[in-house]
């Protein structure tokens, strides 16, 4: 399995439809393959049997990215998404991670949800693998 957060490279928050016409990105500044580093992404897991406990989501990074207008670069966060586990009957459990949000750039506050270089360290789960090999 395997989870990321691409929130920082997708489009700002206008509600919960996301009506036309479309918001703009966030960090739109931010360009090219330069991107890529928007989005949070430790790499596939896996855990198999019932009360596995703690296969972490750890080792993404956030950053670095350009700041100031391109003048500077910021620095590489390392943000844990969540983790896996088993229940006794082998059910996935998927966690999101800790609540920590921060920032690349000094003196960002990070309450406005649009805001510019802001990491958040859960995580979005698109597809999981079976034993049987069906998607969920």
């Amino acid at each position: 399995m395997e989870l990321a957060n691409s929130k920082a490279a997708y489009r700002e928050f206008r509600g919960k439809y996301n009506l036309r016409p479309l918001p703009p990105w966030r960090n739109a500044f931010v360009k090219g393959v330069a991107r890529e580093a928007l989005s949070i992404r430790p790499g596939p897991r896996s855990i198999v049997g019932p009360n596995q406990r703690r296969v972490k989501f750890d080792g993404g990074v956030f950053g670095p990215l350009p700041v100031d207008g391109g003048k500077k670069i910021s620095t590489k966060i390392a943000v844990t998404l969540g983790e896996l586990r088993t229940d006794a009957l082998g059910r996935l459990l998927v966690l999101g991670g800790a609540g920590i949000s921060g920032t690349t750039r000094l003196g960002n506050k990070i309450g406005d949800t649009n805001k510019e270089l802001v990491y958040p360290s859960s995580g979005h789960c698109k597809k999981a693998m079976l034993p049987t090999g069906r998607g969920v």
